[in-house]
């Protein structure tokens, strides 16, 4: 099982900024719908990517691994 986590990095602010902009007084309810789905597409892009190179990477040693089987087999024979 192959797990990516999320990490923050400093132009975005930490995870506490976010809780505190999230649960302001003064964030309305539009900004609130806003920002959580700016987040649920970004979070679903960012897995989506890591998914294509983890099948990509995947395909590539399921190659690598033919490929020195049949080397292998060469040699046997």
């Amino acid at each position: 099982t192959v797990i990516f986590r999320r990490q923050w990095t400093s132009s975005q602010g930490t995870s506490s900024q976010l809780h505190d902009a999230l649960t302001a007084p003064s964030v309305t309810r539009r900004s609130l719908l806003f920002i959580y789905y700016y987040y649920y597409y970004y979070y679903y892009y960012y897995y989506y990517y890591y998914y294509y190179y983890y099948y990509y990477y995947y395909y590539y040693c399921y190659c690598y691994n033919r490929t020195d089987e049949s080397d292998l087999l060469s040699k046997i024979k």
